[in-house]
């Protein structure tokens, strides 16, 4: 589980963080400063670190996770004014270098620019005018270009990350067309055999029939046992390819679970549990009700921190149940977002309705509609 959180820049930035931390408070002792500067210096850089671990364990922060967050981030920034005030090293603004790699993932990129030039501005007036330092507006400038190169990199993985995600969630969404496509081709199979079976073997066997039993009734009594017996073959055959023709139109229909299974198999960190199975006539309604279990497999991988996802289908009658949810957590009530009202509207075109409940605090999401 640990491991699944060291990242390389995650690792790096503990190590560059204990380099700064190590060297600056050696350094102090060695000049023989109070105490007091080595403990407060101390504290600040080590709640920074806290935070900055905190922060890292939020992959997918809801919207009051967010807030806290940067509540987070403030505090950091006071931290690192407060060491650049206790600590004469101007080495220490690599610190705020780190901070600024974080911004990207907790707010959008204009704040986070704005903010990587303002936390330079106290490494300029703290160190030229409280410790009385040569050359800080050069040196301030020297790490502001550290910090906007660090946010850049920083922002261009995340845009990185986010392409990759849409990538894998087109794959996903073309896998499970793909098996729905493929159900359909099978169908269109089974209607040509029916039809074939309905044309040419029924026709030829009914009249084969007519004419046993034309045949029947003009026959001597020495043949016409035999003429009997061949003409209740002929009816029973007749009925056994129309009760085959009747099977294999009822099976006109896609099944979901074998669409969504193929959409699941490409969500590796999410275990998916399904129960259920339900056949649909509707092609544009097979396709609307996997593309809206694929936003709710999308949307449990990226904000409720969730491990396991449940998917059960029913029907009763006409009617076909959905019921999706995980074991992560939502804030509840939740605010509707722009992917609930996309589910409605899909759900909308088909007559069909979308119910939201809390269920062992994650979000359930309840789906009916009429086949």
């Amino acid at each position: 589980m640990l491991m699944k959180y060291l990242t390389i820049d995650r690792l790096v930035g503990l190590l560059t963080w204990g380099f700064v931390t190590v060297s600056a408070l050696a350094l102090l002792n060695q000049q023989q400063w109070q105490l007091q500067q080595s403990v407060i210096g101390g504290t600040a850089l080590i709640g920074f670190l806290l935070i900055f671990i905190a922060l890292t364990l939020l992959e997918h922060p809801t919207a009051a996770q967010l807030r806290k967050a940067r509540w987070g981030i403030a505090l950091q920034a006071l931290l690192i004014i407060t060491a650049y005030w206790v600590l004469p090293f101007s080495y220490l603004a690599i610190i705020a270098v780190i901070w600024c790699a974080q911004l990207p993932a907790f707010m959008r990129f204009r704040p986070a620019l704005l903010l990587a030039t303002l936390i330079a501005l106290p490494q300029w007036l703290v160190f030229a005018y409280h410790w009385q330092q040569s050359y800080m507006l050069l040196t301030a400038a020297l790490f502001w270009t550290f910090n906007l190169f660090a946010l850049m990199a920083m922002h261009s993985q995340q845009q990185a990350n986010a392409a990759r995600a849409q990538a894998e969630q087109a794959h996903q969404q073309l896998l499970a067309t793909q098996a729905l496509l493929k159900q359909a081709s099978r169908q269109q199979e089974r209607v040509h055999i029916a039809r074939q079976l309905h044309d040419l073997l029924g026709h030829h066997l009914t009249a084969l029939s007519i004419n046993l039993q034309i045949a029947e009734r003009q026959a001597d009594a020495q043949q016409k046992p035999r003429l009997q017996q061949c003409y209740a073959l002929a009816k029973l055959l007749l009925a056994d390819v129309r009760e085959a023709v009747s099977e294999i139109r009822d099976e006109q229909k896609a099944s979901l679970r074998e669409s969504l299974e193929a959409l699941a198999e490409f969500s590796p960190t999410l275990k998916v549990h399904m129960q259920g199975d339900v056949a649909l006539k509707n092609f544009e309604l097979s396709q609307d009700l996997i593309r809206i279990c694929q936003e709710a497999l999308t949307n449990s991988l990226r904000h409720s921190n969730a491990s396991e996802f449940w998917l059960t289908l029913a029907r009763e009658g006409q009617q076909v149940t959905i019921q999706l949810w995980d074991n992560g957590r939502c804030d509840w009530p939740i605010n509707a977002g722009n992917g609930i009202a996309g589910v409605r509207e899909r759900l909308a075109q088909h007559q069909g309705q979308l119910s939201l409940d809390q269920y062992q605090q994650a979000l359930r999401l309840t789906i009916e509609v009429q086949d």
